[in-house]
């Protein structure tokens, strides 16, 4: 299981050979064969997206069927995406760069040519967030982050870099809320000052499932963060900045 989503009363899950489709309320399942399903995305318009080898697709729900809207060839394996503003999304690719495609004219509007560390053989694995700035993150490599603003004019993008400054980290999500940035890593989970460069750390000690996370990350309808770790996942309150352990749900 790579990725999931759910619309209506359908959940979507992404696998290595295609994609799942789970009726929740009857259990009834359907498989619609593809190559391997990295991410998956619901639009605002309930459109399910989705990224794998080889580009960007859409699931037809009534054909039950992929339809290819983007080709990235070989480098092009899409293992990010989010909803931008204005019927944008933005996607991230392993060695190919972000770019951003307009749904209403199916047209890339935007791309920044950089691997950000993604390379499937050195196990780095970025991702993407947006804030309610309408700014776009991406975790990179050497504990880096890069901003994008979603309003920038130009296809050529040009971001601003931040930087966790600690050796020996690997971020594997981040979450940007009112000028802090929230970081799962494989050694505990940071909160980085936008403004100054300081810093927080945050591990079992501090009552934490544990210090190792996954990529896994969502943000509740309440405002509240959930991050996925290797044992189970935390639910944060990103309003209260020292209650870093307001949940702990252990699987078992």
């Amino acid at each position: 299981l790579n990725s999931i989503c759910a619309f209506g009363d359908r959940l979507y899950i992404g696998t290595s050979e295609g994609i799942w489709v789970v009726n929740q309320r009857n259990g009834r399942r359907s498989f619609c064969r593809s190559n391997r399903v990295e991410s998956m995305l619901v639009t605002p318009t309930g459109r399910i997206l989705v990224g794998g080898v080889g580009g960007l697709f859409e699931y037809d729900k009534e054909r039950d069927e992929l339809i290819s809207l983007l080709a990235l060839g070989d480098q092009g394996t899409i293992i990010d995406m989010v909803n931008g503003q204005n019927n944008r999304v933005w996607f991230l690719t392993y060695s190919a760069g972000v770019y951003v495609y307009d749904l209403k004219t199916a047209q890339l509007v935007g791309k920044y040519f950089d691997d950000f560390g993604s390379r499937i053989e050195d196990d780095i694995i970025s991702t993407l967030c947006l804030d309610q700035n309408n700014e776009v993150w991406i975790t990179g490599r050497e504990s880096a982050l890069y901003m994008f603003n979603d309003i920038q004019n130009g296809s050529e993008l040009s971001p601003k870099t931040y930087k966790l400054d600690v050796p020996m980290v690997k971020l594997l999500s981040a979450t940007v809320y009112d000028g802090l940035a929230w970081l799962s890593t494989n050694t505990g989970l940071f909160t980085l000052s936008l403004d100054d460069g300081s810093y927080s750390y945050y591990t079992e000690r501090d009552g934490l499932l544990n210090d190792s996370f996954t990529k896994a990350s969502l943000t509740l309808a309440d405002g509240r963060l959930a991050l996925g770790s290797r044992d189970g996942f935390i639910i944060l309150n990103l309003t209260q900045s020292t209650d870093v352990a307001a949940a702990n749900i252990k699987i078992t």
